[in-house]
């Protein structure tokens, strides 16, 4: 007992000597999210990288000034399953500074550093901590660097955007069904009004002998911002609404192995 306790504490200890923090001078295996990676309808936010959640931080690189920091914050609007993660940015806040003070006086030309933003978020199910710093990246004496790794996908996976699983068709009947005329009105309507095709490129998993099945929506003849608009439908937005109320999200893209799936509509 004491042995496996004591296994238990080397273990942690291990993994927190290792573990990013904001006050690191080196960040690895940092996710770099540029404007290119980064459609909008000008509330939602569609991202066209693959993060997968994982129990390790993960370290971000936001470097699209129109993705406000706080929508990262929560689950709500951003990563659900991560439960903590660093978030870089340029200090937008500093640079807009330097601007307002050069507008302010007409002539002067500053010469800014080179600054970041650091957050280090922590969430459970209950509250968000959130830690932040400054950081100058090109002063000689507190260097910062940063070395970049985007995620990759490996044989037979694919990027999707959303999914729709049904039960058994019977003993007894899944719900879902009852839906499932809808759902297909839904994308169908989509279909005729932007003259796509939702259904290519779909991958089927069946789980069952009774109907048991999902599928995985890869949206690939939709444009990103077609695919914003599938997923979240334009609504009227009020002047009340705010990203910490969840009106606005972070669309990701999920991974899934289609080794032992059926391919739909090539």
């Amino acid at each position: 007992m004491k042995k496996t306790l004591t296994l238990t504490i080397l273990l942690f200890c291990i993994n927190n000597l290792f573990a990013q923090t904001i006050r690191d001078s080196v960040f690895n295996n940092v996710i770099l999210i540029n404007n290119t990676d980064v459609s909008t309808d000008g509330f939602h936010f569609l991202i066209d990288i693959p993060i997968k959640p994982q129990k390790e931080a993960i370290v971000i690189f936001n470097d699209d000034h129109r993705i406000p920091a706080k929508l990262f914050f929560s689950r709500n609007s951003f990563l659900c399953g991560q439960n903590e993660f660093i978030l870089i940015t340029p200090d937008w806040e500093y640079y807009n500074n330097v601007k307002e003070t050069e507008r302010k006086n007409s002539g002067l030309k500053l010469h800014p550093y080179r600054q970041n933003k650091v957050y280090h978020i922590q969430r459970n199910n209950t509250k968000i901590q959130i830690d932040s710093s400054s950081i100058r990246i090109d002063d000689s004496k507190n260097s910062i660097k940063i070395n970049f790794k985007n995620p990759d996908l490996k044989e037979n996976e694919i990027k999707y955007f959303f999914q729709e699983c049904y039960g058994s068709k019977c003993c007894p009947e899944d719900p879902s069904w009852k839906l499932e005329k809808e759902r297909n009105e839904i994308k169908n309507n989509f279909n005729e009004k932007h003259n796509v095709n939702v259904y290519k490129n779909v991958y089927t998993q069946i789980k069952g002998k009774e109907g048991e099945h999902c599928d995985y929506y890869t949206l690939s003849d939709l444009t990103n911002e077609q695919k914003i608009q599938f997923i979240f439908p334009p609504k009227i937005h009020t002047k009340t609404d705010d990203v910490t109320q969840g009106f606005f999200v972070i669309i990701l893209p999920s991974i899934i192995n289609t080794e032992n799936m059926k391919h739909i509509n090539k």
